[in-house]
């Protein structure tokens, strides 16, 4: 393959500079692909900013019926893990699928003009104060216990 650059054996690469003017530069047309056997670990001292455009590209490195996604994290195995001081997630429509939830919050706000809850059973442990403030309080269904 004209303009290919391989390495064989044991061998380190290392781009070094401690100007901070200076940078390193990946620019393609086609595809970048990064096989790793074992781990991976970036350190960046500024901030982190991804764009991603999802456009299928033919003849790309992702090919498929399953490639539906513009940004795609799975795991095999073990955990995935997010630690941020704060999250702000904005989309145009969030689904969280998952056989067991949990959320431990000092403190939980919703604010929506429609808020179900399809469940069968509702536990609330420990005190439970409700307020309601409102025009109008509607408990519907066969038999309502108080008490």
């Amino acid at each position: 393959i004209s303009g290919q650059k391989k390495t064989f054996g044991v061998s380190e690469s290392v781009v070094q500079s401690f100007d901070p003017r200076a940078s390193v530069n990946i620019v393609s047309a086609g595809s970048i692909n990064h096989k790793i056997i074992g781990d991976m670990q970036q350190q960046i001292g500024g901030a982190y900013h991804m764009d991603v455009l999802g456009k299928k590209i033919p003849g790309g490195l992702l090919t498929g019926s399953g490639v539906l996604n513009a940004y795609q994290l799975r795991t095999v195995a073990g955990k995935a893990e997010i630690k941020t001081g704060a999250l702000d997630l904005t989309a145009a429509r969030t689904t969280v699928k998952t056989a067991d939830l949990s959320l431990d919050s000092a403190k939980t706000s919703f604010k929506t003009a429609d808020f179900d809850v399809d469940a069968a059973k509702v536990d609330i442990l420990g005190a439970a104060d409700v307020s309601i403030t409102g025009a109008n309080v509607r408990l519907t269904g066969a038999l309502i216990y108080l008490n």
